[in-house]
């Protein structure tokens, strides 16, 4: 199962297909839900991708995947809402996550 949640974390693992879809908007849709941890995934279909952007979580954690982070991590900083208590956005070379204050 790519999708596994602990707590107010969900973690993405592997290659995730749009199968995953529905089930990573109904995690994120969930308000306890403050983390997405995808360090272990390799592949994420686009459809996952606009999901995340969409539900903007308060913290991402990038994949170790090189290509996958260069590419996703700069768009999804790019789509989180400011919101109050948004303090600081810290590029992927100056932190390993995104993260909400």
């Amino acid at each position: 199962m790519p999708l596994q949640r602990s707590g107010q974390t969900l973690a993405i693992y592997g290659e995730c297909g749009v199968e995953e879809a529905l089930e990573l908007v109904e995690n994120l849709s969930d308000a306890d839900v403050l983390t997405v941890d995808i360090s272990g995934c390799t592949h994420l279909h686009t459809a996952l991708v606009q999901a995340l952007a969409a539900c903007a979580p308060q913290r991402v954690v990038p994949p170790q995947e090189e290509f996958l982070a260069r590419w996703l991590m700069p768009f999804l900083a790019s789509s989180i809402r400011q919101e109050p208590g948004l303090t600081e956005l810290r590029s992927l070379s100056d932190t390993d996550a995104l993260t909400a204050a």
